[in-house]
């Protein structure tokens, strides 16, 4: 999900997103630059940014930080690491797809009704947690792809994927209504979408789970997702860790 609020400093990006999660609650580095200011000095800003907003100072440090002293220097200004995250990948290649019975609909943006099942179906159905959800999607630049599968007029089952850096694309979210649950929806609803991403030049499908979800590991395992090293922490009421998979199509 994208940030709230974001500003670039110097090449380094503060993400700020009212205290939803930390991975959009911290200073990224999402792209080489010629820096010009001293490391101390980002730091320091980094620092009074985010206590302005009242929000604790955070580093996502990964392989495009390009700074081999950035994690010497937080080090020695009392930082410590706190989360690791997770990569799952799997080859698409080979297996035959299932496909949905029913007819599936995609669209470029969530519409009010794909937005309220989605609260539904994730119990967030207060106004508040709704409105944050809409201010988030309404932020992502990326092209989503937002698909839906009805039945008797209403929505049963949601997905969304976009595709997220090069040839990687990412399964953002899937749910199902308790009424499709056991059909095997799921896996024909998953394989589509896998096959509409293809179609749009992906050669990896990357997703997201939360590590307590045990059946839902053992059901991307068998369809060929790899988990990665990588995890990530929401920083949620739920204090949700989540695991990377990545499936190479």
């Amino acid at each position: 999900m994208p940030p709230v609020h974001e500003e670039n400093y110097d090449g380094w990006h503060l993400r700020l997103s009212n205290g939803r999660t930390k991975r959009i609650n911290s200073v990224n580095f999402l792209n080489k630059v010629n820096e010009t200011v001293a490391l101390p000095e980002k730091i320091s800003f980094c620092e009074q940014y985010y206590n302005k907003h009242q929000h604790p100072c955070r580093f996502r440090i990964t392989s495009l930080s390009f700074l081999a002293s950035l994690e010497n220097a937080l080090l020695n200004r009392g930082y410590q690491p706190i989360d690791k995250t997770d990569v799952l990948l799997q080859d698409l290649s080979s297996r035959p797809k299932a496909q949905p019975t029913m007819p599936v609909t995609f669209e470029k943006t969530a519409s009010e009704e794909w937005l309220g099942v989605l609260c539904r179906l994730t119990g967030r159905e207060g106004d508040a947690e709704k409105q944050s959800l809409k201010d988030t999607l309404a932020r992502i630049e990326i092209d989503v792809c937002y698909a839906s599968i009805r039945m008797d007029g209403e929505i049963v089952a949601l997905v969304s994927y976009a595709p997220v850096e090069g040839v990687r694309f990412q399964l953002k979210r899937i749910y199902l209504s308790s009424k499709l649950r056991g059909t095997g929806m799921g896996l024909k609803l998953l394989h589509h979408v896998e096959g509409c991403a293809k179609t749009r030049g992906a050669a990896e499908m990357e997703l997201w789970t939360d590590t307590r979800f045990t059946r839902a590991h053992s059901f991307y395992a068998r369809e060929g997702y790899v988990k990665q090293a990588k995890t990530r922490d929401l920083g949620d009421i739920s204090n949700t860790t989540e695991y990377q998979f990545i499936k190479l199509l």
